[in-house]
């Protein structure tokens, strides 16, 4: 099969919200319709925010607790470790890659005109603030053309619901839960339940042993870092809900008739 790989627009926005900056697994797994994107650069940006000064008059841009002259301790320029609130945090973002999507576990479908981005948000303390996902393209299932994901919007959501984390040193596994999704993904599926598995490996730029939260006394936050994860597989799919679940079955149903219709024909 011919993998046709191009680029479409995709719209991002943010939603507030606080989720704990222990970040755990939630345990998600890829089902079946599954949009499926290779070698997704994934990049973290993280702003330490800004600091007291020393005399109380602050703020003052630097590193929290680190006194550039010590020898003046009246110095502006020598901070007292307290952080300015609203200010810091991170960006991290998964973008482009190669597109495809999985109907129904027998084989990848391309995407037409697609591109991938998701963003997610996190103050200085590590805490998700806000996230969301948009994935635009057509793809040609080859049946029930009407039906065919032909909108130009495969997925897209600014509700995230949970986040998750799983991983040590240069891999990391990010998850994302989103809610109230459009598109013909969650049309097909007949659920606006949208999971994001982020496998990233090679995250270059840590230092030090540690997770997306500090495991262990001495171990590295990298939510205070800057990385890059040169190769990432990113799971994108819906979860029927228990209402949904007989209409999803049926939409199976007829694109397994189909194929068997159009091999028996050939």
């Amino acid at each position: 099969m011919k993998k046709i790989i191009t680029k479409s627009m995709l719209v991002l926005s943010s939603v507030i919200l606080s989720v704990s900056v222990q970040a755990a697994s939630i345990g998600l797994s890829p089902l079946f319709p599954d949009q499926t994107t290779f070698n997704a650069p994934t990049t973290y940006v993280y702003d330490e925010g800004d600091c007291l000064n020393s005399l109380g008059t602050g703020p003052a841009s630097g590193a929290c607790g680190d006194s550039k002259l010590s020898g003046n301790p009246s110095s502006q320029y020598n901070y007292n470790g307290e952080h300015v609130d609203g200010t810091g945090g991170g960006t991290l973002t998964v973008t482009d890659g190669a597109m495809a999507i999985n109907i129904d576990g027998l084989g990848l479908a391309p995407i037409n005109g697609g591109d991938y981005a998701l963003t997610a948000d996190f103050d200085y303390d590590g805490n998700i603030t806000g996230a969301s996902i948009s994935v635009l393209g057509t793809v040609d299932l080859g049946f029930n053309p009407a039906g065919d994901f032909q909108s130009g919007v495969i997925a897209a959501s600014t509700s995230l619901l949970e986040f998750g984390f799983a991983g040590v040193n240069d891999t990391g596994v990010f998850e994302f839960v989103f809610d109230a999704a459009t598109g013909d993904l969650p049309a097909f599926s007949g659920a606006t339940t949208v999971s994001v598995i982020v496998g990233a490996t090679s995250l270059a730029g840590l230092s030090g042993y540690g997770s997306w939260d500090p495991l262990n006394v001495g171990d590295t936050a990298f939510f205070q870092q800057n990385f890059v994860g040169s190769t990432s597989t990113v799971d994108t799919y819906v979860v029927p809900v228990p209402g949904a679940l007989i209409l999803f079955m049926s939409s199976m149903s007829v694109l397994l008739g189909s194929r068997v219709r159009r091999k028996a024909t050939r």
